[in-house]
């Protein structure tokens, strides 16, 4: 598709605008607006500025006021396939100007649109991003033995979709930050991927003004199945073809990391990599997340503690271009939030001792499933939604042995009578580092229950042949000592 910029130029009061006769296919002998191609790496501010100097000789600054998708077509094929971004000058109707360059530059008044040669789109662009303040439309024109005719011109689906979310946002108490700060962030990284990675743009564009619309009419719980319903039967109102719309429905289902539901498009993996990206423009709204959530007595180390743990997994979950694209924001983030740049990244990690413990019955063992958010769950190494043994942190004066007894009891009522070592491994991750005592006992009384459910949600016991794909690093590591009957397993081995 083609980027190109469209200056419309227009005096003092509006009611006349600047127009070039061109002099080059597609559109020969037509007047349309000031305009032309958008250089590699170059903004299309910056373009609307050069080509207007370049067709007329003028120097001034434009304001952006919309895009237009627009297809040429002729006999049913496309010829042209052009995004058009639409900028706005106001000139002094007596400015000089050059002339004759690139065609014949005049001004015509609103009144005489009808009696000259007008680019069919070029009036009824005006009108759209003028009169009806639009953001987006799209525009088919058809060529017929070099003439030109508009066949379809009317709101993008995507402009639509838009303006269905600011309206709802428009009546709801945060709306402006909501539409602000999270969605329309999410739509420039979701377009910005969309570029790079050779994706369905609208596709794209649609499910990001989408993602997040079942949490603020519903609540965050399962937002992102009552979003996707919500969005299905908005986008059948809008006559939008049933495929793209399952593909909008997967890329709202399948945008939550915590839900580990299969991402099946590029689009899909743009989404989740999107909204991650999004948070790096919401310093403030995170840290009033974390305020609120913990009260008047929250103190503020703690919170920015929480945000830059926040913000580190969220750039650690992106795709590489995705890292490319926010990096600057995350170093900046780091450095803002208690980190010494990039360089120094470890200096502020955790570094503690943890004990595991694996409970064996008749050849299970006890496992308990991690809180799939891991600001509940509140795990220093991470990794929310998988399967562990029970086991903790070591507290100050504990024993071992101590710390093992008081953390099975704590989290699923076991009362354990002896203990042996099992082993002693040196589990680290990019949050944080422990040396990990782990223990074995087939010694112990009571039956299991959910004791801390906001941490762990469920107990249960697995053959030691057969256990589940998603496991507690170190709890897995623990099992690889037990099998090959070592006490240390370096780096695994």
């Amino acid at each position: 598709m083609l980027k190109i910029v469209n200056m419309c130029v227009s005096n003092p009061s509006g009611d006349k605008f600047l127009f070039l006769k061109r002099n080059k296919s597609p559109f020969r002998g037509y007047f349309g607006m000031l305009g032309g191609k958008i250089k590699e790496g170059e903004e299309p501010s910056d373009a609307a500025c050069r080509e207007l100097i370049e067709e007329s000789g003028i120097i001034s600054n434009g304001k952006f006021l919309g895009k237009c998708y627009e297809k040429i077509i002729s006999k049913d094929n496309i010829i042209a396939e052009l995004e058009i971004y639409f900028f706005y000058f106001i000139i002094d109707e007596n400015i000089k100007f050059n002339s004759g360059g690139e065609g014949e530059i005049k001004w015509i008044s609103i009144e005489d649109f009808n009696s000259n040669k007008l680019i069919p789109s070029d009036p009824l662009m005006i009108d759209a991003f003028f009169n009806k303040e639009l953001k987006e439309v799209r525009s088919i024109i058809e060529e017929i033995n070099e003439e030109y005719f508009q066949k379809e011109f009317d709101e993008s689906i995507i402009e639509k979709v838009r303006k269905y979310v600011r309206e709802i946002c428009d009546g709801l108490e945060h709306g402006d930050e909501w539409y602000n700060n999270h969605f329309s962030s999410v739509v420039k990284y979701s377009r910005a991927l969309g570029e790079k990675n050779s994706s369905d743009i609208e596709i794209g564009e649609i499910a990001a003004w989408l993602h997040d619309i079942g949490s603020i009419l519903h609540g965050r719980e399962d937002h992102h199945i009552t979003g996707a319903k919500i969005s299905e039967t908005k986008l059948r109102e809008f006559n939008y073809p049933e495929e793209k719309i399952q593909k909008v429905k997967h890329c709202i289902l399948a945008h939550r990391g915590s839900k580990d539901i299969k991402r099946e498009s590029i689009e899909a993996e743009i989404l989740a990599d999107a909204d991650s990206m999004s948070h790096f423009d919401e310093l403030g709204g995170l840290f009033k997340y974390e305020f609120i959530i913990g009260g008047i007595n929250f103190k503020q180390r703690e919170a920015q503690r929480r945000v830059r743990e926040k913000l580190e997994r969220f750039y650690n979950k992106l795709s590489d271009s995705a890292k490319k694209i926010i990096q600057p924001k995350f170093e900046a983030a780091m450095l803002l939030l208690g980190e010494n740049g990039m360089e120094n990244k470890n200096k502020n990690k955790k570094i503690g001792v943890g004990v595991g413990v694996m409970l064996l019955k008749k050849n299970k063992i006890l496992l308990g499933k991690r809180h799939i958010d891991n600001n509940i769950s509140n795990s220093v190494l991470g990794i929310e939604g998988c399967w562990t043994m029970p086991g903790g942190k070591l507290e100050y004066g504990e024993s071992f042995e101590e710390c093992a007894r008081r953390e099975v009891q704590e989290e699923c009522g076991i009362k354990i009578n002896k203990l042996k070592i099992l082993s002693i491994n040196n589990d680290k991750n990019e949050k944080a580092h422990f040396a990990t005592i782990g223990f074995l006992t087939d010694d112990f009384e009571g039956e299991v229950e959910v004791m801390e459910p906001d941490k762990i949600t469920e107990w249960k016991w697995f053959s030691i042949d057969d256990l589940p794909s998603l496991m507690f690093f170190p709890s897995a590591k623990m099992i690889e000592n037990y099998k090959k009957n070592k006490i240390y397993l370096e780096d695994g081995k």
